[in-house]
């Protein structure tokens, strides 16, 4: 069994006017620990997560897999912080990091025979 699940994840954050809200790494890990905290209190906020890649909203994070189910229910249901809409898009979930690297949607197989 693996120890650690690793996702991609892109975060939408509008203000109460609806304008999209550039967010920074720092705000990202802040969004994510806040949806943990709403969804399941202390003991979520103290679950260790890791982002490990962050460009223009969308980051890959790494959590520890005891809590995957725990860690993507918060933001699943995670939507509003203050008067802010916040919105978590899960693009893909692997066990394995290096399934990353590729992109399933583009790939061609060439028959070598």
């Amino acid at each position: 069994m693996c120890s650690y699940y690793f996702l991609e994840v892109t975060l939408n954050v509008l203000d109460k006017k609806g304008n999209d809200i550039d967010v920074n790494d720092r705000q990202f890990s802040f969004y994510i620990k806040e949806a943990l905290k709403e969804i399941f209190g202390q003991v979520g906020s103290s679950i260790n997560f890791s982002v490990l890649k962050f460009v223009a909203g969308k980051g890959i994070i790494r959590c520890p897999s005891t809590f995957y189910v725990k860690f993507r229910g918060a933001l699943t249901l995670f939507g509003r912080h203050h008067s802010n809409t916040v919105a978590f898009d899960v693009h893909r979930v692997s066990p394995c990091l290096i399934a990353f690297i590729t992109n399933d949607s583009t790939y061609e197989h060439v028959s070598s025979l």
